[in-house]
């Protein structure tokens, strides 16, 4: 029986990531240097963002690999770890974007490759103070300019 990735993604992130399932880790990741690295991710943004939430806007799923396009939400009530250090609980209510490549090995992810917006979530927060760094918001990439948008 062939597995639907699109399906067993969205009730992967439902489960561990918006609630938070960290028992249920087994029946979705093969591998257990993968299941650290989920189990240390949830904890941080769960931490930081007791309403997390994780909804997929878009999935595909294409040979093992299924890529997803997600918008993550949360109130910052709580300390986020970061590369910064540690950021102070802002009450802010948060949005930022996250695509992510998993592979399929059967019917559990065995790894992946993720990309944040990051920038875009620090500059919410207000780590950056009022001003940014000039950029509009809505005309650029967390890494580029995108001319013409």
């Amino acid at each position: 029986m062939t597995v639907d990735g699109t399906d067993l993604v969205r009730r992967y992130l439902d489960d561990v990531f918006s609630h938070g399932n960290l028992a249920a880790l087994d029946q979705y990741l093969a591998g257990e240097e993968f299941m650290t690295g989920v189990r240390e991710l949830v904890a941080r943004w769960r931490t930081a963002f007791s309403d997390f939430n994780e909804e997929v806007t878009a999935a595909y799923h294409d040979g093992d690999r299924v890529i997803t396009v997600s918008a993550l939400t949360g109130t910052h009530d709580g300390v986020l770890a970061s590369r910064l250090g540690p950021i102070p609980p802002t009450g802010r209510t948060v949005r930022w974007s996250r695509i992510a490549v998993r592979r399929l090995d059967g019917d559990r992810f065995a790894d992946g490759f993720f990309e944040q917006d990051e920038l875009g979530l620090l500059e919410q927060l207000g780590v950056f103070g009022d001003e940014t760094d000039g950029l509009d918001p809505g005309r650029h990439s967390a890494l580029f300019p995108v001319p013409g948008r």
